[in-house]
């Protein structure tokens, strides 16, 4: 086999073919080296012999599973943090300047998306790295998120730019290198990966004009000059009209589905908000930019529905508490929702008060009958995601279902049940006295507010509708939960099993 040296890159360090002729022997040397294993790391030297030598095995399975995706699958849904980074987490420390499989990834899903709508959404690096990963520990994810917090100086015009916004990182407002107490070698490797993050979504936004609907969501962040405020600007620059980007992210993937099942249906949902609380025109909460008035709508557009005005007609009513609520007001908005109930409105709960005591404890007593979509957990933005994603899903599948089967609405019970006992049960309750995450500690802290107990009676025999004329022939069976644990070692999830013991035969355990 033979090795060429390409030398385009060489002609500013070299200047002489004589210069470039006295490498010969340590070319020679190190293609040697390569060619016979003799180096370190010559466990990793298959590519030298690509493509005449590879599994040819694995790359026959790479070919049926590609044939199988081409015959059987009608939408593609795609994480870009997932395909390019191996996850959400790992996006925020992956290091690397060389984008050539990353921008090929991004090349082929516009090949494909050519043949059948491809869904993509993307994330804008949030202000901290993860706790807990890579050895980092919650002090250092402070500290990184107040590194990330300090103001930078604000790039406009043409001078808003990639190269621009990279070499701004490392420095405030005032010109001066923001100081930290992190090591130099970490901040460094947060820097690279923000640099990797937005090249790759640049790229992507370059291609989005292929994409059925592409995505982008702020990660965590803060109503303030940022690190981010910048590549936020840039990246709207290139927003086209099948794009959409706004705060929240771990809501991304349920919206894509949902919005992949809305056109495959071609149902086009009109949604009409109201507000309880009075702070619908203050940014949401901490981690957010936006109002929550703003939050919502966009979220809604995202989605491919519509809003619509109280006066005018609607496919659905979104209920939003907001924070700082009062007793009156969680009052006036569980009016709402049982008043809907009896008249037979499809509804849509979203609980953004953030830290609402006494609302939970009123849940319990209220009919879940037209209750489309429910949830108070993470961020505003989070919770606004995932009701709207799981309300807009069952509505349309309401709508539009000419067979429904009793696994569908299993499937909805499922997700009332998680939503109930991880947002009202776990997190308003137990989450603020849980000092040991083991399996046992977590259960301990729900026995003591006998939180299990109180939602299996809560939810069990609530009657769900599975039509658009309100027949009701599906009822919540008994269930029990089980199995608690928090499987990324922080509070903030929890991981349970909902068992059906008594139920019909298409009831499985999970």
């Amino acid at each position: 086999m033979g090795i060429k040296l390409k030398l385009t890159g060489l002609r500013r360090f070299v200047r002489t073919e004589a210069e470039i002729a006295d490498y010969t022997a340590q070319v020679a040397a190190a293609q040697d080296t390569l060619v016979n294993g003799t180096g370190a790391g010559n466990d990793f030297l298959g590519w030298l012999n690509l493509p005449v030598d590879y599994d040819r095995d694995e790359f026959a399975r790479i070919k049926q599973a590609a044939k199988k995706i081409q015959q059987t699958c009608d939408v593609l849904i795609v994480s870009m943090d997932q395909l390019l980074s191996g996850g959400l987490v790992n996006s925020r420390w992956e290091d690397g300047t060389d984008l050539t499989w990353e921008q090929d990834a991004i090349d082929t899903l516009s090949q494909i998306a050519a043949r059948k709508p491809v869904y993509v959404f993307d994330t804008v690096m949030r202000l901290a790295t993860t706790a807990g990963y890579q050895g980092l520990d919650s002090e250092a994810y402070r500290l990184f998120r107040s590194y990330g917090m300090a103001e930078r100086g604000e790039l406009t015009g043409h001078n808003l730019t990639v190269d621009n916004i990279i070499a701004g990182y490392p420095y405030g407002a005032d010109g001066e290198r923001i100081e930290t107490t992190l090591d130099d070698e970490l901040v460094e490797h947060y820097l690279a990966a923000r640099a990797r993050k937005l090249r790759l979504t640049d790229y992507l936004l370059r291609h989005a004009e292929s994409f059925a609907a592409c995505v982008v969501g702020v990660d965590d962040s803060a109503a303030r000059i940022s690190v981010q405020t910048n590549e936020i600007r840039y990246l709207q620059r290139l927003l086209g009209k099948n794009c959409a980007l706004f705060c929240g992210t771990d809501e991304l993937g349920m919206m894509a589905f949902t919005r992949a099942y809305a056109d495959c249906a071609g149902w086009n949902s009109r949604l009409s908000v109201h507000y309880f609380g009075g702070y619908e025109d203050s940014v949401a909460d901490a981690y957010d930019t936006s109002t929550l008035r703003e939050s919502v709508e966009q979220h809604i557009t995202a989605l491919g529905a519509e809003l619509a005005d109280w006066s005018e007609q609607s496919d659905a009513v979104v209920l939003v508490l907001t924070r700082g609520a009062s007793s009156t007001e969680c009052s006036r908005y569980l009016a709402a929702w049982e008043d809907n109930c009896r008249n037979g409105v499809p509804t849509i709960v979203i609980d953004a008060s953030s830290a609402t005591q006494h609302l939970p404890q009123q849940l319990e007593d209220t009919s879940l009958q037209w209750l489309m979509g429910y949830s108070a957990w993470g961020t505003a933005a989070n919770s606004v995601g995932i009701a709207l994603s799981m309300g807009l899903t069952r509505l349309q599948w309401l709508q539009g279902e000419q067979d429904p089967q009793p696994e569908d609405s299993e499937a909805f019970a499922r997700e009332l049940i998680f939503a109930y006992m991880k947002d009202i049960a776990y997190c308003r309750y137990c989450r603020p006295t849980i000092k040991d995450l083991t399996p046992e500690g977590i259960e301990q802290a729900l026995l003591r507010q006998n939180m299990t107990t109180r939602v299996e009676t809560a939810l069990k025999d609530t009657a769900l509708v599975t039509g658009p004329d309100g027949v009701t022939d599906y009822v919540i069976p008994e269930f029990r939960l089980t199995d608690f644990s928090a499987p990324l070692g922080r509070s903030y999830e929890i991981r349970f099993r909902i068992l059906f013991p008594n139920a019909g035969p298409w009831i499985t355990e999970q």
